[in-house]
C-alpha cells in the first residue's frame, strides 16, 4: 500500500475516534476491513482497498465501501428491536430480460436481529407491481433456511410482522427435500453453510433426493460482506454421482 492510502486511513481513523470520544461513548465507528452483519459492527483493521468506513449513530448506521476512487454505501435504520436495510438489484434491467436470464430485477428487505439475517426478496421481469418470484431466506452464522412463498399475500404495510410469521412457521410448509420438487412454487430447504478459506469461498448445501443444491460464491478482501443478499446460481442443482460433500460433518444451520 502507497503513503498515500496509509496517510488517508490514518486520518479517516482518526476522525472517527475524535468523533467517538467528543461525545463520550465506545467508538463504534470508524475504518475498518469489513463489516459483520451478524454482529452490526466493523472488524479488523483495514490494511489496503478496499475498505469500509462505519458511521454508527445510534439509531442508523451507514457503511461506505471504499475501492480505489469508487465508494457504496449501505444504509441501516434501527426499528424497534431489529435493524432494517433495502438493497435493489439490477433494476435498470426492468422490462428488457427473457425469463431465461438466471439474473433478474430484484428488491431485498433485510431484518437483522440476534445475529439471524431474515431476508424477503422479490423478483420482476416487466412490473415491480407483479413480482414472479417471492422467497423468504433466514441466514444464521452457521446456515440458511430457503423459503419459496410465490402463493403467498405479502402485505407490504405490515412486511416486517408478516415475513416473521411466515420465517418462524416455515415447517408448516412443505419440506422440498421431501418432495425432490426443488422449483415448487412453496416449499422451504435448510441449507448448511461451509467456509473454504484455502479456496477463498463460502458454500451453502441443500440436499434432496436426487441432487445437491450448492449456491457457492468467491470470499474477497470484504469475506461475507461483499457477497449480495439472497442466494443465487445459474444451476444450483449437482447430481449426486458427481459431488458427494459429506453434509453430516457440516454444521447444522438450527
Amino acid at each position: 500500500m502507497n503513503f498515500r492510502k496509509t496517510i488517508v486511513l490514518f486520518l479517516l481513523s482518526l476522525s472517527f475516534v475524535l468523533a467517538a470520544n467528543s461525545e463520550g461513548t465506545r467508538p463504534k465507528s470508524g475504518v475498518y476491513k469489513t463489516f459483520n452483519e451478524h454482529l452490526m459492527r466493523g472488524v479488523d483493521n483495514a490494511a489496503d482497498t478496499p475498505f469500509v468506513t462505519v458511521d454508527d449513530r445510534s439509531t442508523e448506521i451507514d457503511v461506505s465501501v471504499h475501492y480505489y476512487d469508487t465508494v457504496q454505501v449501505r444504509h441501516y435504520v434501527r426499528m424497534d428491536d431489529y435493524w432494517f436495510n433495502r438493497v435493489e438489484l439490477d433494476l435498470v434491467k426492468l422490462g428488457n430480460i427473457t425469463k431465461s436470464d438466471p439474473y433478474l430485477p430484484r428488491i431485498v428487505w433485510r431484518f437483522i436481529k440476534k445475529r439471524e439475517i431474515i431476508e424477503y426478496e422479490e423478483a420482476y421481469f416487466t412490473s415491480l407491481d407483479s413480482p414472479v418470484k417471492k422467497t423468504i431466506y433466514v441466514k444464521t452464522p452457521n446456515g440458511c433456511v430457503m423459503i419459496r412463498v410465490d402463493w403467498h399475500e405479502i402485505d407490504h404495510d405490515n412486511l416486517y410482522a408478516c415475513v416473521i410469521d411466515i420465517a418462524n412457521n416455515y415447517k408448516q410448509l412443505p419440506n422440498i427435500k421431501d418432495s425432490d420438487k426443488f422449483y415448487e412454487k412453496e416449499g422451504y430447504l435448510e441449507l448448511c453453510k461451509s467456509m473454504d478459506y484455502s479456496n477463498k469461498c463460502v458454500t451453502f448445501i441443500g440436499e434432496i433426493e436426487s441432487s445437491y443444491v450448492v449456491y457457492s460464491y468467491p470470499l474477497g478482501a470484504l469475506g461475507e460482506f461483499g457477497i449480495p443478499p439472497g442466494l443465487i446460481s445459474i444451476d444450483p442443482l449437482v447430481k449426486k454421482p458427481g459431488f458427494t460433500p459429506d453434509i453430516k460433518k457440516r454444521t447444522h444451520p438450527f
